[in-house]
């Protein structure tokens, strides 16, 4: 069990491949996380993104992406189970606009006119 976020990291696109050598190569407990998640690229930037992660920083992969970020340019977001659990770091001027954090509802059913459900 344990609590669960969604995560996304942004990292300029030759510190993503920075990141997956040196954990392809030292860590395969980070290269096997870096491989569950979805990869999203734009033209300057790869965004990695977890979703109903374990994301404990006293766990050695988690600790290791802890440092590698701490020490470049990237965007991190991690939005928790509880509706206040809501992290953001960003580092960098260039990086800001990759991910996009969006509360909202989804509504399940199909939206009708006021009349119809008064008929």
């Amino acid at each position: 069990m344990g609590y669960r976020s969604d995560v996304a990291l942004a990292l300029k696109t030759a510190d993503f491949n920075m990141l997956l050598k040196k954990s392809k190569e030292q860590r395969p407990d980070v290269y096997d996380l870096i491989q569950e998640a979805k990869i999203f690229a734009n033209e300057d930037f790869i965004t990695i993104y977890w979703e109903w992660v374990k994301w404990y920083d006293f766990e050695p992969d988690i600790a290791y992406i802890e440092e590698f970020k701490a020490h470049t340019e990237h965007q991190f977001h991690k939005i928790g189970e509880n509706y206040e659990d809501y992290e953001y770091t960003s580092k960098g001027e260039s990086i800001h606009s990759c991910i996009q954090f969006v509360r909202r509802l989804d509504i399940l059913g199909k939206e009708v006119n006021l009349k119809e459900v008064l008929a």
